[in-house]
């Protein structure tokens, strides 16, 4: 009876070891597989950035380009924030100026009625071209002409909304001269060139947060 029960635990153990060697080399694998997917990850990661980095500094270029050659002077790219239909504020992430034309700090500028319209505009996907002289006393034009510009060109660039959240961000660009003249067919082609390229960029950034 002592021997029979011997050679049971004896049996049973053999069965926990093997057991417990199955679960430790599922696990080992698990976890490799888990490091590999996450290397993988940071491997892409690491191209997309090197994408990201490649691709703005010839946007950058193309731009410079289009300052050296065309009337355009001034570029800005803005994120207006707050509201799918009804940004409160608007903030310049990014400045380009030719010459003596200085940045000028736009941070929670604040939209009227007249900025909201353009910006649903050109989130409708049509660009906007304007001259200042053609546009109603707002606050853009207020603006403009502080800065003596003459014609504008908007475009769209992103759309992106806070998960769980009603918060809406509208990216967007615009492309300015000083030249009386304004912009002509063949520089506003030029401008939306440069607009797809950066609609390019931000889709490698913002992808799983884009609204349609």
């Amino acid at each position: 009876m002592g021997s029979e029960i011997v050679v049971a635990l004896i049996g049973f153990a053999g069965v926990a070891v093997t057991a417990a060697s199955g679960y430790l080399a599922t696990h080992r694998q698990r976890i490799r597989a888990e490091l590999a997917a996450t290397e993988l990850s940071f491997r892409q990661a690491a191209l997309d950035f090197t994408d990201v980095l490649g691709e703005w500094h010839d946007t950058q270029r193309e731009l410079e380009s289009l300052m050296t050659q065309t009337a355009v002077d001034r570029f800005l790219i803005l994120k207006a924030w707050n509201g799918q239909h009804s940004p409160k504020w608007a903030t310049a992430i990014y400045q380009q100026r030719r010459g003596e034309h200085q940045p000028v700090s736009y941070v929670h500028f604040e939209l009227d009625a007249d900025y909201v319209s353009r910006l649903q505009h050109i989130k409708a996907g049509r660009p906007l071209v304007f001259r200042v002289d053609d546009i109603p006393e707002s606050a853009i034009k207020a603006v403009y002409e502080n800065e003596q510009v003459t014609a504008s060109a908007w475009f769209h660039l992103e759309s992106l909304k806070l998960p769980g959240s009603s918060a809406r961000a509208v990216t967007y660009c615009s492309f300015a001269t000083h030249d009386p003249e304004g912009l002509t067919d063949a520089e506003i082609t030029r401008c939306q060139i440069i607009v797809g390229r950066l609609k390019g960029i931000a889709g490698l950034f913002h992808h799983h947060d884009r609204e349609e």
